[in-house]
């Protein structure tokens, strides 16, 4: 028959048993994070590894050497498992995106027929940058001085690349 110190001893049994599993599947779900989304290795990382040693060491602790044995082999395999799933590409086949850029950039400003002294206007405000409509062609542009509004007169200064330098034109 079972007195109260008895039923008091498998109820702690189940409740440290549940704890170091926990701290076993929560060591290895911090290590798996710390692995595959955090870059680095930093704060997730070392309470994984913390939580895994807390549960191996308490199952030595709290039970047997044989008990002990079990549950570092368990954790091993725990382990192994979890990382072959996550490191699988499959996993991360269903997670990734597959859909392909198929846009190409806009060429450089030579390259669409801009050149120093041409003349446009202002389509947004140029505070210092903003677009610019020169012979059709859109494209963003730097205001050398000042601010300068929309539909206001500009003229090219300069054209490095795909950047383009505009002035208020006198004329």
């Amino acid at each position: 028959m079972l007195g109260i110190s008895d039923s008091y001893f498998f109820c702690t049994f189940d409740a440290i048993m549940a704890l170091i599993i926990t701290l076993i599947l929560l060591g290895v779900v911090l290590l798996l994070t710390e692995l595959l989304i955090i870059p680095g290795f930093g704060v997730t990382g070392i309470l994984g590894i913390l939580a895994l040693v807390g549960g191996v060491v308490m199952g030595y602790h709290r039970y047997d050497d044989g008990t002990g044995h079990l549950v570092l082999a368990g954790t091993i395999v725990i382990c192994i498992v979890f990382a072959w799933f996550a490191l699988r590409p499959g996993t991360w086949k269903r997670l990734s995106l597959t859909s392909a850029i198929t846009s190409q950039a806009v060429g450089t400003a030579a390259e669409r027929g801009l050149a120093a002294g041409m003349e446009g206007v202002a389509i947004t405000r140029l505070a210092p940058a903003g677009t610019v409509k020169i012979n059709d062609v859109q494209i963003e542009a730097t205001a050398l001085e000042g601010i300068i509004r929309p539909a206001q007169r500009v003229r090219i200064v300069k054209v490095e690349g795909a950047k383009v330098t505009v002035k208020i034109s006198n004329f």
